[in-house]
């Protein structure tokens, strides 16, 4: 790629993998950094349902990293990368420099709209979200029928978009902006979470400072627990 011409480079790489161990994971992130790409994804590998991997493990064939492993790989990569000069500005991604974060990804985490062309592509206006047939075949039946190739969709209430700003925007190291989400849910995020979060804090998962809310590096290890925390307190209110 670069003796092509190209002069930003991402690599996305999976780990986690069954019976990985530290030193291996390291010398895979050795080995990546040599190519000096600009940005770097890093995702923990996860079961699927209906995948051969899921069945396989059902069947016994092989075991998943337990917890505290594959909490120390999560750690590893942190460490190792920012120390070899990439940022971590979410849960899963690394960059060289603030110009070098993924805008495509950006988009996801930050509540904005995009439109996906092509099978299975999902589509987000801010309240609504479609997705487009999965089915090559569909698909093209839709467009020559000069149809919009949609196989569903769905109008978003305010308690699912304020779970999922909840969720995403934990994702990201600069955490939730209080300030947009009681402009655009017209509640009071202090409020709402208020004893949460000291509790949060205190246990060493969380950050509250001025208008942003963000997980610290072992509260990222637990996102889906206290993302599910905070979630249950919308659904009370």
């Amino acid at each position: 790629a670069r003796e092509a011409g190209f002069e930003n480079m991402g690599l996305d790489l999976i780990y986690g993998i069954p019976g990985q161990i530290r030193e291996s994971w390291r010398s895979d992130l050795q080995r990546a950094i040599e190519f000096d790409p600009e940005h770097l994804s890093c995702y923990m590998l996860t079961l699927e349902p209906d995948t051969p991997l899921y069945k396989d493990r059902q069947k016994g064939i092989f075991r998943p990293l337990n917890e505290d492993a594959a909490a120390d790989l999560f750690k590893t990569t942190v460490t190792f990368l920012n120390d070899s000069g990439y940022a971590q500005y979410e849960i899963s991604n690394f960059a060289r420099s603030e110009s070098k974060r993924s805008r495509h990804n950006q988009k996801y985490w930050s509540d904005v709209p995009y439109i996906g062309l092509g099978p299975s592509a999902h589509s987000f206006t801010g309240d609504e979200r479609c997705w487009n047939h999965r089915s090559v075949k569909k698909y093209m039946r839709d467009i020559r029928a000069e149809r919009r190739p949609i196989a569903e969709q769905e109008v978003l209430t305010k308690e699912q978009r304020m779970t999922e700003a909840i969720y995403l925007g934990l994702r990201k190291t600069e955490g939730i902006s209080v300030d947009t989400f009681d402009d655009a849910f017209g509640s009071s995020f202090e409020e709402m979470f208020r004893e949460l979060i000291q509790s949060f804090e205190e246990e060493g998962l969380m950050h509250k400072h001025q208008n942003r809310c963000w997980l610290t590096q072992n509260g990222m290890l637990f996102l889906d627990s206290i993302a599910s925390i905070l979630n249950d307190k919308i659904s009370c209110v």
